[in-house]
């Protein structure tokens, strides 16, 4: 866990989801 800025946090929720990192 680092200082990421909300548009950091953002862009890295938005390759998280693009990953194969489905929870469902």
């Amino acid at each position: 866990m680092g200082t990421y800025s909300t548009t950091e946090k953002l862009r890295l929720l938005s390759n998280y989801q693009d990953s194969d990192y489905s929870l469902g």
